[in-house]
């Protein structure tokens, strides 16, 4: 029983490295002076791939090792893709493509992963420029990746598709919503009721408030004339 438990946690262990491996790539990409245009025409456009996501190019480097050699992200419209030959400066480096050597596509989103198959196909020409009228995507079992994002429903930079909280959420300020209005402004002044203030909001009047947003009726003023007793009525003083 014991044998059987190791070996199928060993096949699992191994689907899951396996899995992994295949989706673990990014798009990162070094200019190394040299380079092929690759053209996207509008014959490629249709597939999975929406605005935001990456189109990327890729090569083998010395330790056998396939590394991002161009990318671009995905604008639904023409694109023009560079992909970089290697750096010749750079001994016992290979940073790029070798001429002659294929071009390998794929793609990626915030929560896929594709293999991509141009069509026509190319190998990498420096200087060269092809344009590509086809592309065909094949999605990679990726299991579940993990998306970095905020995931607060309440936060200004929700993202839905996050899966793990990277503590980047933008929290309104309080009485005001994402774009800064007020959620309550009954007379409609900019200032939010809860911060409204009541007082006096003439600068002639004895108690003016500074501080005062919504005039209450509450000015008081010095009086502009005296008034006599009745028994003082046309007293001169003489």
């Amino acid at each position: 029983m014991k044998n059987f438990l190791s070996i199928t946690f060993y096949l699992v262990l191994t689907h899951f490295n396996q899995v992994n491996a295949q989706c673990d790539f990014n798009f990162t990409t070094t200019n190394t002076g040299s380079n092929m245009t690759l053209l996207i025409t509008t014959e490629a456009l249709s597939g999975p791939l929406t605005i935001g996501d990456t189109l990327g190019v890729f090569y083998t480097n010395n330790l056998g090792e396939e590394k991002c050699g161009g990318s671009t992200v995905w604008t639904g419209n023409i694109i023009q893709l560079a992909a970089y030959g290697d750096d010749a400066t750079t001994t016992n480096v290979k940073d790029g493509f070798a001429n002659g050597e294929n071009i390998v596509f794929k793609a990626g989103s915030e929560s896929n992963r594709y293999t991509v198959i141009p069509t026509p196909s190319y190998n990498y020409s420096t200087n060269g420029l092809e344009f590509i009228s086809g592309l065909s995507y094949t999605q990679l079992d990726c299991g579940s990746i993990d998306i970095e994002g905020c995931t607060s429903a309440l936060a200004c930079n929700y993202n839905p598709d996050a899966t793990v909280d990277n503590g980047s959420c933008l929290e309104p300020v309080l009485y005001y919503d994402c774009e800064g209005n007020c959620l309550f402004d009954a007379d409609l002044d900019g200032i939010c009721d809860p911060l409204e203030v009541d007082g006096c909001t003439d600068m002639e009047a004895n108690n003016y408030n500074q501080n005062a947003t919504d005039d209450d009726g509450s000015c008081e003023y010095q009086p502009t004339s005296c008034d006599l007793p009745q028994e003082f009525a046309g007293n001169t003083g003489v």
